[in-house]
């Protein structure tokens, strides 16, 4: 197990290499229209490994209709994978078009209703899978009740899915997506000469005194979720994003999203409508 906060997306080595292959292929011979069509015969190799990658493997993500899960359904549909997704509500076009629309969606994705705080709700959706991606958990600012709305959902969300994953037989892998809310809020001064690192968990007594319902839900879902898998044997890993934008394949605005666009046209945008891997910790 392992912990790790993501802090941005580097250059991957493929994309280091095709900026410098140019240069390096100065000095070859032949033609140009050679080099074309051995450019596009790498990419197509690559397009062909990238789709067996998840051939015959079946995955599950939760909360399939939010920002960071709906490109993880795209991106795992595009490597080849069958995706078990859960959404509040399949008959919701808001929540599923956009999923259903994704290349491979036809014949590799099932949408699937599960509740939160229903227990057992997960058990037919993580049902023989190698891997459970559990993004589903509530983030807004507004809260009229914290219990709940948020800490509720997180923490028994959470361990509702683990549970789920305890018993399917088949499961590999687990990765749970936090928040760097479960990390930075915390008496700890952050100097230049103090490293963060996976030993580090916001302050629940200090989420409290400020009211910082969300940096709290994601504290203690964490928590719990580290304890619950010790305890089983489950491999897990946790990402820990900070603010999450980009390009929307959902029809409406996260969270992180409504923010710059607040920035641009005021706070009203939070009504309109638009079209980090921390890895178990070790003892």
């Amino acid at each position: 197990m392992a912990r790790m906060e993501w802090s941005c997306c580097p250059l991957s080595i493929e994309m280091v290499l095709d900026r410098v292959k140019p240069h390096l292929q100065q000095s070859e011979r032949g033609t140009s229209s050679k080099r074309r069509r051995r450019r596009r015969r790498t990419k197509e190799t690559k397009a062909r490994m990238s789709a067996a990658g998840g051939a015959g493997k079946v995955v599950c993500v939760t909360g399939a209709s939010g920002y960071i899960a709906s490109w993880l359904v795209k991106l795992l549909l595009q490597r080849g994978y069958t995706v078990k997704a859960s959404v509040r509500d399949p008959n919701d076009p808001k929540k599923t078009e956009h999923l259903l629309g994704l290349d491979g969606a036809k014949d590799r994705l099932q949408l699937f209703k599960a509740n939160l705080l229903e227990e057992g709700s997960f058990d037919p959706i993580v049902e023989g899978c190698a891997g459970v991606f559990h993004t589903a958990s509530p983030f807004y600012h507004d809260v009229k009740d914290p219990q709940a709305e948020l800490l509720d959902p997180a923490v028994k969300g959470t361990l509702n899915v683990l549970k789920s994953c305890s018993k399917a037989p088949s499961l590999q892998r687990v990765v749970l997506t936090s928040s760097m809310a479960a990390v930075a809020y915390n008496r700890q001064p952050r100097t230049p000469e103090v490293v963060v690192d996976e030993s580090w968990f916001s302050d629940p007594d200090l989420c409290r005194q400020t009211n910082a319902w969300y940096v709290l839900s994601k504290t203690l879902a964490e928590d719990a979720a580290w304890k619950f898998v010790k305890e089983k044997g489950i491999d897990m890993v946790t990402i820990n994003p900070a603010m999450v934008i980009g390009p929307l394949l959902q029809p409406t605005l996260n969270t992180s999203a409504a923010a710059i666009g607040n920035l641009i046209n005021g706070p009203r945008t939070t009504s309109l409508s638009c079209r980090s891997i921390r890895c178990p910790r070790r003892k």
